[in-house]
């Protein structure tokens, strides 16, 4: 990995975060809406601990194998701040994903 898909990544992820944050302050008025923000929360923590990921493998750590282990790594590392919040997203975003594919399945 070079610094330039780090940086490419990172830029994907600040232009995610930013739709994110607009995202959460319309007014909710419609099931679709909703749909969408949550969406783009799914979207925007899988680009956010697949940066981290990243970032720590290109650092020098190679054990990371999971989005709980990048999130703990990136914390002792510095790179974020209140890993349990962190890990709370990452719940969230699991059952999310198991709605969504019940949804499916409906």
């Amino acid at each position: 990995m070079n610094k330039e898909m780090l940086f490419e990544k990172l830029n994907d992820y600040k232009r995610a975060s930013a739709r994110l944050n607009e995202s959460t302050k319309i007014q909710i008025n419609d099931e679709i809406v909703y749909d969408g923000v949550i969406q783009r929360f799914e979207f925007t923590f899988e680009l956010s601990w697949k940066l981290m990921k990243m970032f720590l493998e290109y650092v020098g750590f190679t054990e990371i194998k999971s989005p709980r282990t990048t999130i703990q790594e990136a914390y002792t590392y510095g790179l974020i701040e209140n890993g349990e919040q962190w890990i709370g997203m990452m719940i969230d975003h699991s059952k999310t994903l198991i709605f969504m594919m019940k949804m499916k399945l409906n």
